[in-house]
Parts: C-alpha cells; sequence; structure tokens
C-alpha cells in the first residue's frame, strides 16, 4: 500500500523521476506525467488487498483527482504490484469506475 500511496504523492507533487521509480514499464501508460500536470492535487486513498500471490498483490482504491477550477473526480482503481522487487512496483493499473463524477469540491 506504502508503494501506490508514495506513488500518489510523487504524481501529485509533479515529481517524474520518484514516480518512474514505483511503476515498471509496463504500467508506464497509465501514470502518464502529462496527464498529472492538469490536476492540482491527486491522491489515492481506500487501498484493500484483493489478492495475493507468491510474487505479486493487487490492491483496489480510490484515486481523488484536483482540478485547478475547485472541482473534484474519485474514480475506483486496481493497482497490481511485484512484491519481488524492494520497494514493490506497480506492474499494472486499470480504471474500474467513476466514483464521484467531477464537480465542485465542497
Amino acid at each position: 500500500m506504502r508503494t501506490v500511496e508514495s506513488l500518489y504523492q510523487a504524481l501529485s507533487r509533479q515529481d517524474c523521476s520518484a514516480a518512474r521509480a514505483l511503476f515498471s514499464g509496463d504500467a508506464a501508460d497509465q501514470f502518464d506525467p502529462a496527464f498529472f500536470r492538469q490536476f492540482t492535487r491527486v491522491e489515492v486513498a481506500d487501498l484493500q488487498p484483493t489478492s495475493r500471490s507468491a510474487g505479486s498483490v493487487t490492491l483496489d482504491g480510490v484515486v481523488s483527482f484536483f482540478y485547478p477550477d475547485g472541482s473534484l473526480q474519485k474514480e475506483a482503481r486496481t493497482f497490481t504490484l511485484d512484491t519481488n522487487s524492494d520497494p514493490p512496483r506497480v506492474v499494472a493499473s486499470a480504471f474500474g469506475m467513476v466514483v464521484r463524477p467531477r464537480s465542485p469540491n465542497p
């Protein structure tokens, strides 16, 4: 869970090199720095393990995207991590569904 939290902290502060150290090349298309530049902040929360195997763990979580105009969108995502690497690295990530459509942040 710390790996995914650290990844989104790095993405939120636009630290591409720190973010790249936390995901594999296979997952790079899910963490394109150009995409994340459109947000003032991104956060991940509610991470829960959903499956484990000898070398991997899959987590479900909710990603919050904060836009410059103050609006917010939340999406469910799944993350698969390679637990054989140190630190574990995200090897896959998939969009699940929009939990909260983009709307003004209360």
